[in-house]
């Protein structure tokens, strides 16, 4: 990547989180959320620190591409080294639910 992409690329994830400047993140639960710049991601799991662990289904940035995952620390991605990634913080919660479907019986 040339230094003139790279500072388009930053430029563009700059506009992307000044307009999250003053937000609060909901809290780290599972389900559904919509990340900064769009992306859909499943919070699938909470450590024993309460830091979630995201699954990107679609969107995502650079080389976080949907099937990978990263953790979430107070709504944030946790690699907190400047970069593309941080457009991958929870924006919202969406009110999404899977439906159950019955076990198999054996």
């Amino acid at each position: 990547m040339s230094i003139r992409s790279s500072i388009k690329r930053l430029s563009e994830v700059l506009q992307i989180l000044q307009q999250y400047e003053n937000h609060t993140p909901p809290p780290v639960e599972i389900g559904f959320y919509r990340t900064f710049n769009n992306s859909i991601v499943y919070i699938s799991e909470i450590d024993h620190d309460h830091d979630g662990r995201a699954v990107i289904l679609s969107g995502g940035i650079d080389n976080h591409t949907p099937g990978d995952s990263y953790w979430i620390v107070d709504g944030y991605h946790r690699e907190t080294d400047i970069g593309s990634h941080l457009v991958l913080g929870v924006a919202e919660k969406l009110d999404l639910t899977l439906p159950e479907f019955p076990t198999p019986s054996t």
